[in-house]
């Protein structure tokens, strides 16, 4: 009698640990791009950003007002953001004018860490209509701090490519990402 109640509590205990723990799958992320923000917390968060202007590589963003802009050594080509003394964000184009080189191309043969190869996670996201990678937890990208870990976006955005360090700050780097656009390369 010992031995059948036993196995029923067993059986009893098996049943219920399989049908009411079924694996649920956490979703990555809650849309199509993980970038996205919600146009309503957008707006509101990003009512009174400041408006930068690059004309030469060709592209606009809104930032908070207490973030300075900065273009590094006088060239469009390297902006920086920075919040007092730290650096929070960096745009840096570098030229592809042929359209010889893919992304990944890029990134295996000319930049200091290939991302596309590396264990860090990447995920594809959409910034203005373009198509974005969003690599986390990057090191070595820090001046004087190579294991601390950042944020880097990439895009290829046709004659050049655009690479988005972000150092701190990611919620604010965000709604950054929300507010740039692109302009297309000038007819010849």
């Amino acid at each position: 009698m010992k031995k059948i109640f036993t196995g029923g509590i067993i059986l009893t205990a098996l049943f219920l640990g399989l049908t009411g723990c079924e694996k649920q799958e956490m979703p990555i992320k809650n849309n199509d791009n993980a970038l996205d923000v919600q146009e309503s917390i957008l707006k509101q968060k990003t009512a009174n950003w400041k408006h930068y202007i690059n004309p030469i590589i060709r592209y606009e963003f809104f930032h908070p007002d207490y973030w300075e802009v900065e273009e590094k050594n006088g060239l469009a080509s390297d902006v920086c953001l920075t919040d007092g003394d730290e650096e929070v964000m960096r745009f840096k184009v570098y030229p592809n004018l042929e359209k010889e080189k893919t992304l990944p191309e890029f990134f295996a043969e000319d930049f200091s860490i290939d991302l596309f190869t590396s264990p860090y996670l990447m995920e594809e996201a959409e910034i203005d209509g373009q198509k974005a990678y969003w690599f986390t937890g990057v090191e070595g990208r820090v001046k004087d701090k190579p294991a601390e870990k950042t944020e880097v976006v990439a895009l290829d955005l046709g004659t050049r490519f655009l690479v988005i360090d972000i150092f701190k700050d990611w919620p604010t780097a965000k709604l950054l990402l929300n507010k740039i656009n692109f302009y297309p390369a000038k007819s010849k």
